[in-house]
Formats: C-alpha cells, structure tokens, sequence
C-alpha cells in the first residue's frame, strides 16, 4: 500500500525535538504534498468529475466572521468539475471531498503515505482512524469560529491561509458547549468575540505548510487569496 505510491522521498517533515509534537500547542510544520501533481487544476477536475457526489459538500458563506450563520450548503446539480472550480474561483465558496481516504485511489495512497511517515517520526501518534478530507476553497472564502469532536491535522497545499487557534477554555469554550457537540446537540459553531483574537495563536499558511493545535481547541480560518 504505502509503497505502491511513486515518490520516494519524505513527504512529511517534523524537527528531531520532541518537544515538537503535534497536539502539544498550536505549530506549523513542512511537508512536500505541494510538489505533486495531485493538485493540479486538471487533477482537481478529474477528482470532482468522477467522486461519488452525495461525497462533494459546497457551502458558501458572507463576510463578518462573528454571522456564522451566512454559513449555507450550495445545491452543486450537474455542475462538472471545471464548473465547480471556476465557481470556487469567483465566488466564496468552500468544498469539501469527503472520506478521499477510502473513494479516491491515488490520494488514499497518498493519506496511508503521509500518516505512515508521521507514524515513523512520532512512534506516539496512533489514532484509531484517519478519516481526511479534501477541502477546496475560494481566494477569500472563511471557515467560522468553531471546535471539533476529532484531532485535526491540516495540510495546506495552494494559496494562503490564516489560522487563529483559541485556548480551549471559557470564555472561548465551555465544558458544557463541548459536551453538546459530542453529543450531537448542537452544531461545531459558537459564538465568536473579535476581541478573543488578542489570545489566539495567529498561524499563516503558505503551500508546503501543515498545522496542528491542541485537541477541542476552538479555531477559525481565513483564506488570504
């Protein structure tokens, strides 16, 4: 599996310091998922013109970061994938490719590669299951304030993006907030104070970049074109 992939060089990169954890406080790391022709324009297309489409989310979204509820599914119809990404390229729109770990051949070659090197790095990282996704987004397209029920990882391969990591403690997050999203109560988003900004850890992505935070710590993203 990991050695069918065609790239004999490492993919991943984390400093030898230990203390250069993932999960340990909000970092930026190297990886190379940038170099490969898996995320050109053409293979994009292809990617999006042959997925399952119940497996393709479009949502769109406004632009005050504290209205998270401009946040809205788009109905994407017949649109091809070259429609999908021109849409993406003018408009403010978000995709995500669900689960390209188990439809798409070459990137679930490339998800069990990248999670096998970091493995090796960290013999301490071993999640139960690595569920990715492929997110395409818009040259100023948001992600608002919000936590997750899993560990995240992001791996950041066109453009750039802002990255603003919370502590996961009041007033950014409260145990019972928490407890209803895993809960399926209530949805990932929360309420967001400009202010908190002053607190967060401010990480800027450019292509070769991946970024890992705290578990349950709330964050939110800018794309910056």
């Amino acid at each position: 599996m990991i050695a069918k992939f065609p790239y004999g060089e490492a993919l991943v990169q984390l400093p030898a310091d230990d203390s250069a954890s993932p999960g340990l406080k909000p970092q930026r790391f190297k990886h190379r998922l940038h170099e490969l022709p898996l995320f050109s324009d053409d293979a994009l297309i292809g990617l999006l013109d042959r997925y399952p489409r119940e497996r393709i989310q479009v949502f769109t979204m406004g632009t005050d970061p504290t209205c998270s509820e401009d946040w809205a599914s788009v109905e994407k119809g017949n649109a091809s994938g070259a429609e999908l990404l021109q849409a993406v390229r003018q408009g403010r729109l978000w995709i995500n490719v669900v689960r390209v770990q188990a439809d798409d051949s070459p990137l679930a070659d490339l998800v069990q590669r990248v999670y096998g090197e970091l493995r090796e790095l960290r013999p301490q990282f071993r999640p139960d299951g690595i569920t990715s996704t492929l997110l395409i987004s818009s040259p100023q397209a948001q992600v608002y304030y919000h936590v997750d029920g899993p560990a995240n990882l992001l791996w950041h391969i066109r453009g750039r993006k802002r990255l603003f990591v919370y502590p996961p403690v009041l007033p950014y997050l409260s145990r019972e907030r928490l407890e209803d999203i895993f809960a399926n109560v209530v949805g990932e988003e929360m309420r967001y104070d400009p202010s908190w900004d002053h607190d967060a850890v401010v990480i800027d992505l450019d292509p070769g970049d991946w970024a890992a935070w705290p578990h349950n710590s709330p964050h939110r993203v800018e794309n910056l074109g």
